[in-house]
């Protein structure tokens, strides 16, 4: 545990040396429901404060280490919202810098690593990883607003197909409808929508504050 911390303190020290700021680093950084996981080191954006990159560290470079250490990286994306972060494995070596990388490619099926072990000079900048986390995020926000936008017009064909069953019954005389029960009619309407209008509203406006945001630091 004691060479794992002194690795860490080593990446730690490399990164800032290349540009990443210290109020980016979170150690044992909480991921999942109640913080169910802990990644050794994650690299967290300035103004979002989610992770935009994450390093497991362990002490030797075995198969097993190896393994364990993919198994770990794909439950952590897998507890995020952004699940494409770029994510490392960290291993103690003799040599200068006194660690070795593996980037590991993680999808839905599978965890893969690179053909070669990738080098530390190939580490994203600090710029780069902020940049490409913005940009997934206005992603994410974007097919959530899309999808609420969807859900609420479901929502309304079936209630303006049921008020329009309603009126054909009350036209053709099968049912009487009420001053009353007409009004009540489109009190409950208007509960059972406007909910989903002000979500809707909310995820488009928070979605322009990021492209606003975005916008004007390019």
């Amino acid at each position: 545990m004691e060479l794992e911390k002194d690795t860490l303190n080593a990446l730690i020290s490399y990164l800032k040396e290349h540009g990443y700021p210290p109020e980016s680093f979170a150690i044992e950084f909480p991921i999942g429901r109640k913080g169910r996981y802990r990644v050794d080191l994650a690299i967290l954006d300035p103004d979002t404060q989610e992770p935009i990159a994450l390093f497991e560290v362990k002490q030797q470079r075995t198969t097993s280490t190896e393994d364990m250490g993919r198994r770990q990286l794909k439950s952590y994306l897998s507890a995020l919202e952004v699940k494409s972060i770029p994510t490392y494995l960290v291993f103690l070596r003799v040599g200068t810098p006194p660690f070795e990388i593996i980037r590991v490619y993680i999808t839905e099926d599978e965890i893969t690593k690179s053909q070669e072990e990738t080098k530390s000079a190939e580490i994203p900048t600090y710029e780069t990883l902020t940049k490409s986390e913005r940009n997934l995020s206005a992603l994410v926000k974007k097919k959530a607003h899309k999808r609420q936008v969807d859900q609420f017009t479901a929502v309304s064909l079936i209630l303006a197909a049921f008020v329009i069953g309603l009126l054909i019954s009350d036209l053709t005389g099968k049912l009487t409808i009420s001053a009353t029960e007409l009004t009540l009619l489109v009190i409950f309407i208007g509960l059972v929508l406007v909910p989903w209008a002000s979500k809707i509203r909310f995820a488009g406006i928070e979605f322009e504050r990021l492209r606003k945001k975005e916008d004007s630091k390019s």
